[in-house]
């Protein structure tokens, strides 16, 4: 996928995005069990974005951006700063926080009403 940013054409492919996020990783001294340990999942589902085998999810790249003090926008398309300073992205952050929460209880209450439907079918 290409993308055209302020007149740069950047191209954007899990495996970029992958050696990317290996490089930072590397640079912050972490080793792939260690960034899996901070970002709460398994070393597998590292090594995944970093063979670019998988896509970190929007939150997942949030907490990788803070946690290597970038933007999402470096991550995973290179540019470095687009003109927004950090209390923007702090919003920013804490707003997609929000919404990851929102969708997790939401999955939550979908499974309780199919558990409540499937035990009122019962009775």
């Amino acid at each position: 996928m290409k993308r055209t940013i302020k007149s740069q054409t950047v191209e954007v492919t899990r495996k970029i995005v992958g050696e990317r996020l290996g490089k930072l990783r590397c640079d912050n001294n972490l080793t792939q069990e260690g960034l899996a340990q901070i970002m709460d999942v398994s070393r597998l589902t590292v090594y995944k974005w970093e063979s670019g085998k998988n896509w970190p999810t929007p939150p997942h790249l949030a907490k990788l951006a803070e946690l290597y003090e970038c933007s999402m926008d470096y991550l995973v398309l290179g540019i470095e700063d687009r003109g927004r300073d950090n209390e923007e992205d702090q919003i920013d952050l804490s707003l997609l926080n929000r919404i990851s929460n929102m969708i997790k209880g939401y999955v939550l209450y979908a499974h309780a009403l199919l558990v409540y439907s499937w035990l009122v079918c019962i009775l």
